[in-house]
């Protein structure tokens, strides 16, 4: 079932309230305790902490700040002036977020057949694979929805993070992805995906990924159907 929500208001101003996440209250509270204190506390378990990383974190603890700056605008016919505090710009702002339902997805490629090595061998594989993910969950979430709307123009919201490493830094390419639930249309309208079919999303992710890796000749077609039958795990 498709649950409509209505479109964005147009000509309304909508503060991002980042201050109001989670993360931004965390960051707020303990952000100076962790730069000063990763070196003695984490960098011999996890590495140094990338220059990026600890810039991306700064800009967004100041987002939304006006203190770090404003943008005038003014209507010259109502003659209001509005002063918009600049936002981080980053991709991690939760103020960038619209308010619908989201889930949270983890895929993770296999141990045997060598796969988890040629990640490592060749880095492009892993953007490849992520864009091949993007395009599967936007067609299967097409599919699940009935509405009489032109979907070639309905899109997700999707943030994918990849990973070469787990827990015990060994290599293990992953996926983390948060997808919003459902489907934007150009309106600004959100269509909500309420039945998140895991084994059914699972299995078409495996033949895909499969089907790939077997056209780059990466994978046997031989290995690629034993393979559709393995368990998780593996």
């Amino acid at each position: 079932m498709s649950t409509p929500l209505p479109p964005h208001p147009g000509c309304r101003y909508r503060p991002r309230e980042v201050f109001r996440s989670a993360l931004w209250r965390i960051l707020a509270d303990h952000l100076n305790v962790f730069l000063r204190e990763y070196e003695s506390r984490f960098e011999a378990k996890l590495g140094p902490l990338p220059p990026e990383s600890e810039k991306v974190l700064t800009r967004l603890a100041c987002c939304g700040d006006p203190n770090e700056g404003v943008t005038l605008l003014r209507c010259k016919e109502c003659e209001v002036t509005l002063a918009v505090p600049f936002s981080c710009k980053t991709r991690i702002c939760p103020g960038l977020l619209p308010e619908v339902p989201y889930r949270h997805l983890v895929f993770t490629l296999p141990k045997k057949m060598g796969i988890r090595t040629r990640f490592r061998q060749d880095r492009s594989l892993f953007r490849t694979t992520a864009r091949l993910v993007t395009r599967l969950l936007t067609r299967w979430m097409r599919e699940q929805l009935s509405i009489q709307q032109d979907l070639k123009r309905a899109h997700p919201g999707i943030l994918l993070a990849q990973q070469s490493f787990g827990d015990e830094i060994k290599l293990h390419p992953h996926y983390h992805v948060l997808t919003t639930a459902g489907l934007f249309l150009p309106d600004g309208s959100f269509y909500s995906v309420s039945d998140f079919d895991q084994a059914e999303l699972t299995a078409r992710l495996r033949r895909s990924v499969l089907a790939w890796l077997v056209k780059r000749n990466l994978l046997t077609p031989e290995n690629a159907a034993r393979m559709q039958v393995w368990p998780l795990e593996r």
